[in-house]
């Protein structure tokens, strides 16, 4: 017989509890048992789709977190954004306050202020001072740590530039690194700012430099984005500015930029109109060359420096050039450029100084590549005068009358060149008129001669005719 407790057992199967994955524990009938009796069992019975759901749950609040953080994250730029913002326009009206006078720019004189990567939360330092001479002095300590610039500015005026303004130019010493002139036409942070890099490939370290800048080669920048599509209109300038930073006009990276002291001195700065036809020296020149000079310069056209079959010269330079220059330099700046000069001072050098010293006449100078007149100096002064501008400005400089127009003409910007094609250098005026700072190696050149005759050799000598000759010939008659 049975116990009733074992039949119990068999019916009523204790309780299970329910497991880690939401399942539980269920009792089953089985098959009939020897006694006939159903056998109860238990079995495992899972939830169904209970993995998938884990997993809808799991997408759904990464899902949430993502539309989260992606809403809150243009709030937080914006609201850094506002800080930095604010924290820029009150240190900009801070620095304003603190002004040097030093320069002026078409009769107006310049105030300046600094205005560092500190607007933005940078480290940069910088100091404003003028030297004796009434230079601007623009130094400091660049920080790439949390920004990287350094810069000043004028005080806003309207400076009442003329429309036909072409060129600026700029007297400066530096110490090598990639500068910027800058251009503002508006109060405004969000109105773009005109920049242009000054030309550093060629600029000796430490030695006053003059410089020719185009307005064509400002470009429009905004907040360190350019700008397209916009053209500057000189009359709307109402400060000019330097500038410092790990970008170059173009928004490329600026490969010199680095942490550490810089310094440049600002000698002169000036704004040039579009120049008009130059004039026909005066009649007081002397008789031996004045035809070179006596004929007013040709029509300045951009058609001058077409390409031609090497750059914009028809040939290389000559085999061999004056004085010593060098051959490869003298390719470059005279066929394939239109702004870079040849290193400041490097004429003095050359073998030049030297012939000037002895020369007791005035002194012809030939294009390097077709050996054409382009220069007749000294006229009108002395030889110690001609030599010592050339040493103050960096580069032989000619006055008008020492100019054969027959063969060189000045281009829109002020640029020098040779009817044929050779850069020379700019036209950079001072108190005393136009001053055109050349390159030697584009007038080192040796005069073109004409080619000399073609000499043939003389017909074979004819023996006179014998007796008998002449009877055989009258006999054939």
């Amino acid at each position: 017989a049975k116990s009733p407790s074992m039949e119990s057992h068999r019916l009523q199967p204790a309780k299970a509890q329910p497991s880690e994955g939401g399942g539980k524990l269920q009792p089953t009938k089985g098959p009939p048992s020897q006694g006939g009796e159903p056998q109860i069992r238990v079995v495992w019975a899972k939830r169904p789709f209970q993995s998938s759901r884990s997993k809808c749950c799991l997408f759904c609040g990464l899902a949430c977190l993502v539309v989260a953080v992606t809403a809150a994250y243009p709030i937080y730029r914006a609201a850094r954004f506002g800080t930095t913002l604010v924290h820029g326009l009150s240190y900009m009206a801070q620095e304003r306050e603190h002004t040097v006078s030093a320069l002026s720019l078409n009769g107006h004189a310049l105030d300046w202020y600094r205005l560092n990567d500190e607007v933005m939360g940078g480290h940069s330092t910088s100091e404003l001072t003028t030297t004796a001479s009434g230079a601007l002095n623009f130094s400091g300590v660049i920080s790439t740590k949390d920004g990287g610039f350094a810069s000043c500015t004028t005080i806003e005026q309207p400076l009442s530039l003329p429309s036909e303004t072409s060129t600026f130019s700029m007297s400066v010493t530096t110490d090598g690194q990639l500068y910027k002139l800058t251009l503002k036409v508006s109060e405004s942070v969000w109105e773009p700012v005109w920049q242009a890099d000054l030309p550093n490939a060629s600029l000796v370290p430490n030695v006053r430099h003059d410089l020719v800048l185009p307005i064509s080669a400002f470009r429009a920048n905004r907040m360190g984005a350019t700008v397209e599509g916009v053209t500057l209109d000189p009359t709307s300038v109402l400060s000019v500015g330097l500038n410092l930073a790990l970008i170059d006009d173009k928004g490329n990276p600026n490969p010199h930029f680095r942490d550490g002291p810089f310094v440049i001195l600002v000698h002169a700065l000036a704004a040039h109109r579009a120049p008009a036809s130059p004039p026909a020296p005066t009649s007081a020149l002397t008789a031996s060359t004045s035809a070179l000079t006596a004929s007013t310069s040709a029509p300045a056209s951009a058609d001058v420096m077409r390409l031609r079959a090497f750059g914009t010269c028809p040939s290389e330079v000559q085999p061999l050039l004056r004085w010593g220059v060098e051959r490869d330099l003298a390719n470059n700046i005279c066929c394939h450029n239109r702004l870079w000069a040849e290193a400041s001072s490097s004429w003095q050098a050359s073998g030049f100084p030297a012939y000037a010293h002895a020369a007791t006449a005035e002194m012809t100078f030939f294009d390097s590549v077709s050996g054409a007149p382009l220069f007749v100096a000294p006229r009108g002064r002395s030889a110690g005068a001609f030599l010592a501008e050339s040493a103050a400005h960096g580069w032989p400089s000619f006055r008008s009358a020492e100019v054969v127009w027959s063969n060189v003409a000045e281009l829109p910007g002020g640029e020098i060149v040779s009817l044929t094609g050779t850069h020379l250098g700019h036209n950079l005026p001072d108190g005393t008129g136009d001053r055109y700072c050349i390159n030697l190696v584009s007038i080192a050149g040796l005069p073109h001669l004409p080619p000399p005759p073609i000499l043939l050799p003389p017909p074979p000598h004819l023996s006179p005719p014998t007796t008998t000759s002449l009877a055989a010939a009258a006999d054939t008659v």
